[in-house]
């Protein structure tokens, strides 16, 4: 069984676990401000709903952005852990690289499994300067 976290686009955040190249389980949530913060417990749910552990995964799939800064990291960062801790293959993929989650699982058997992912964000990041103290 695959986990899948697509968590870069704007509007709502996918989990899905997928078994024999079929989507076996979905959740998506509408993004909300904050919403990165309860990605964690959503993924719970979905594992308490299949009554799996991470250690039972074969992989993790992470679409790695560009997408929101935080969102992103916040993903990768979940996926990273995960597959430490429990010796899990990790994949990503950037959002063009797909059209409907049941591609990536198709795509992984050509790609290389990741000892870390890091989140793409498409863009220079957009930091204000400091401002000067009086």
């Amino acid at each position: 069984m695959f986990l899948i976290i697509e968590n870069s686009k704007p509007d709502k955040a996918i989990l899905a676990l997928a078994e024999d190249g079929k989507i076996v389980s979905k959740i998506i949530k509408k993004r909300q401000f904050h919403e990165s913060e309860n990605l964690l417990e959503y993924i719970d749910d979905l594992f308490k709903e299949k009554k799996i552990k991470v250690r039972d995964l074969e992989g993790i799939i992470v679409v790695i952005g560009p997408g929101s800064f935080t969102a992103v990291r916040v993903a990768c960062v979940i996926a990273n852990t995960m597959a430490y801790v429990e010796k899990v293959p990790l994949y990503g993929f950037k959002q063009a690289e797909y059209n409907k989650l049941e591609d990536l699982l198709k795509k992984i058997k050509t790609r290389k499994e990741k000892s870390y992912l890091e989140p793409f964000y498409g863009k220079r990041p957009n930091i204000s300067k400091s401002k000067k103290k009086k």
